[in-house]
């Protein structure tokens, strides 16, 4: 038990509750306790508070009110403690901080009564709930808050909001400025306010995406351009998720935009500067390789052994850039989505068996031999043979590139559930660990120590994995460190 500087009978009667009720209530409450005198010095605390603020009853018993509140609050609590002395409130409250005796700090809520005896104020009690925690959270959760919008400006990232059921959209700062809109001018507005400024031929595209992700519950991401009032247009990349009640109804959206009218600038120039270098170039190097290539068939007649070789090396060179060429134009249609396909049906079988025809002499250059070890009798699916045709040349050149010398790449076609399974299994030194999740990037290609080998663009792994997705199927790999890799892709079998 708590000593006490007074006994409980001290205390007036006008508290309604006898000795003994007011003794437990007041010790066994689960938060701190206090009463204190009219100079603000304690005349009565419990354990919680004790516990809470570090000093024993005794301590505390000679010490007033001012003594454990910090220095920055005890304006705010004299004031506070005056209200309810002198100006005749019954009760007020406080968020202040405490001084622990070993010098810590720690957060309560105070909530403080009078206790009156006759017309004259003489004690007041209070009840003291640690808050620490909450205002560490608060607090944290503010410093965070800084620091986001410290990142937010400094990435150049509006936020966004807009509630469904009362159709209001809430734009901060950064939004209102890609937009064109004044704080002044902004109070909040209908959805109705934000599509009218959408580029016309982009409005269904914007409308389609917000009505998916709230009824199918897919992705927000969509680009779009917007028009300001000047008449100027800007490119904005927005993002969002749905938040929905119990019954997954959605309440509203939030999300984020950018502007990417600069990326969108710099892409258009460099999708303009390869088309036009490409196509310059592609010209006169199918018409020289050509040329070299009728060189080397010897048409007018039997050439130097010396000339030969050399219209070889200049005959390879030139088929390199010719690839090289082609891939960079299929990249920049792809990335602009006009890549086409012509989908018919066909015997990958077949097909397969053709790829491994066209590309056998140039594995054999490479002292390796492509072979279609298993197959079904047919296959069917729906391809374009071209495309189809790109994606073999790619694993089967890959293959033979990265083989042991004297070795043989090995080719299956088999059924497996829906879907054809294509592998092609080379073996080589096999993909490092550290490269195996770049494969598929651009302009990527792992370290392969035979220079005759290095003739690759780093492109052609993209574009595959590409062409296979638009087929509906799917691309990936197994490798082992000296030992070999095998690429397969399955495509859905045309039943």
């Amino acid at each position: 038990m708590v000593r006490k500087n007074k006994s409980y009978s001290d205390f007036p009667t006008s508290l309604h509750l006898d000795e003994e009720v007011f003794r437990r209530s007041f010790e066994e409450a689960g938060i701190g306790m206090t009463i204190i005198g009219s100079k603000g010095k304690f005349l009565l605390v419990n354990q919680a508070f004790c516990n809470f603020i570090g000093y024993s009853a005794d301590e505390l018993y000679s010490m007033t009110v001012i003594d454990v509140t910090h220095p920055d609050d005890r304006k705010a609590t004299i004031a506070l403690r005056n209200e309810v002395i002198s100006q005749g409130r019954q009760e007020n409250q406080e968020e202040k901080r405490y001084i622990q005796k070993n010098g810590s700090i720690v957060w309560g809520l105070l909530n403080r009564s009078v206790i009156k005896v006759g017309d004259s104020t003489e004690y007041t009690i209070g009840q003291v709930q640690d808050i620490t925690f909450a205002k560490e959270t608060e607090q944290a959760l503010r410093k965070s808050e800084r620091r986001l919008n410290q990142s937010l400006d400094a990435g150049g990232i509006g936020t966004w909001q807009w509630n469904v059921r009362d159709d209001t959209h809430e734009w901060d700062d950064r939004i209102k400025a890609m937009f064109g809109v004044s704080s002044d001018e902004y109070e909040g507005t209908l959805l109705e306010d934000f599509t009218k400024r959408i580029h016309p031929d982009d409005m269904a595209e914007v409308t389609d995406a917000m009505s998916s992700a709230l009824q199918e519950n897919t992705e927000y991401n969509t680009e779009f351009r917007v028009v300001l009032p000047d008449g100027s247009v800007r490119w904005i990349n927005s993002r969002a998720d749905v938040d929905r009640d119990f019954d997954g109804k959605p309440i509203r959206m939030f999300g984020s935009a950018i502007d990417i009218t600069q990326h969108k600038l710099v892409e258009t120039m460099k999708n303009e500067f390869i088309s036009t270098v490409s196509h310059e170039l592609r010209t006169p190097l199918t018409s020289i390789f050509g040329s070299l290539g009728l060189l080397l068939g010897e048409v007018h007649g039997e050439l130097p052994k010396e000339v030969k070789s050399m219209i070889e090396v200049a005959h390879r060179n030139a088929d390199r850039l010719v690839r090289l060429i082609n891939d960079i134009l299929d990249i920049q249609k792809i990335e602009s989505g006009k890549l086409d396909f012509n989908v018919q049906s066909h015997d990958i079988v077949a097909m397969v068996k053709l790829a491994i025809e066209a590309n056998q002499a140039y594995a054999e250059r490479l002292d390796t031999k492509i072979v279609l070890i298993e197959h079904p009798k047919q296959a069917l699916a729906l391809v374009d043979s071209d495309r189809f045709a790109q994606v073999m040349a790619n694993l089967l050149s890959n293959a033979a590139k990265f083989s042991f010398d004297n070795s043989t790449v090995e080719v299956v076609v088999n059924l497996s559930g829906p879907n054809i399974v294509v592998a092609v299994a080379d073996k080589g030194p096999g993909i490092p660990k550290e490269f195996q999740s770049k494969i598929f990037d651009k302009f990527n290609r792992a370290v392969n120590t035979d220079n005759r080998r290095q003739d690759g663009t780093g492109l052609g792994l993209a574009i595959s994995k590409f062409i296979v997705e638009q087929h509906g199927g799917e691309i990936g790999f197994k490798s082992q460190i000296d030992v070999g890799t095998t690429f397969h892709f399955g495509l859905p079998v045309l039943e």
